[in-house]
């Protein structure tokens, strides 16, 4: 398993804001993590999925993950930021968040073996360039890249997870662009505020 970013690919992100990792999770974390959205998104739950706890916060907590971002962002410490599940036919052209700053985004692909084949992995498309990942990699970009996803027909629709990193000092604003703007008041939060540590912890220092 990869636990570091060479110098290559630490440049490759800085020239185009955007990396691919391959074995960030295991294909069994994934599949359990799909399964565990899936419930989610039943429910109508689809952002913040993380602060439920269990199975998807321990997966998305992966000091693995953190690692990797914290050496392409090349900024510390990282705090959890926010959690988004969509879909192709739905994912975000921009980031318009009510937290800020972001410091780095990871997606992670949640298609399954029954849903897209071995050897056609998930593809993205940015700045018109073909990314192909497998199975257990991640994609990481940064905040200000805009970016579109490519369906197949193996996999229609395929489904993500946006993962968020955002600073130590990141703050609760009031976005007129994010349909999600007033979802933190839910957790005690009001405009202006600093995120807790006890929402929203440290995942690498």
């Amino acid at each position: 398993m990869k636990f570091f970013v060479d110098d290559k690919e630490k440049e490759f992100f800085k020239q185009n804001g955007l990396l691919g990792i391959e074995e960030i999770f295991s294909p069994e974390e994934i599949d359990l993590l799909r399964r565990e959205v899936e419930k989610k998104v039943f429910l109508h739950e689809v952002k913040d999925l993380a602060l439920s706890g269990g199975e998807i916060q321990k997966i998305l907590f992966s000091k693995k993950m953190a690692q990797v971002a914290f050496e392409l962002a090349g900024k510390s410490p990282l705090r959890y930021g926010y959690d988004l599940f969509f879909r192709c036919s739905s994912a975000p052209k921009a980031l318009s968040p009510s937290i800020s700053p972001l410091l780095i985004c990871a997606c992670i692909p949640l298609e399954s073996d029954e849903t897209i084949e071995e050897h056609k992995p998930v593809p993205f498309i940015l700045h018109q360039e073909d990314l192909y990942l497998p199975k257990g990699a991640v994609l990481f970009f940064a905040p200000n890249v805009l970016f579109s996803l490519s369906s197949s027909q193996a996999a229609p629709d395929p489904s993500y997870l946006l993962f968020v990193y955002s600073g130590l000092r990141a703050q609760y604003t009031y976005q007129v662009g994010d349909p999600f703007t007033h979802d933190l008041k839910r957790l005690g939060y009001v405009f202006g505020d600093r995120l807790k540590s006890a929402t929203h912890p440290i995942l690498y220092r």
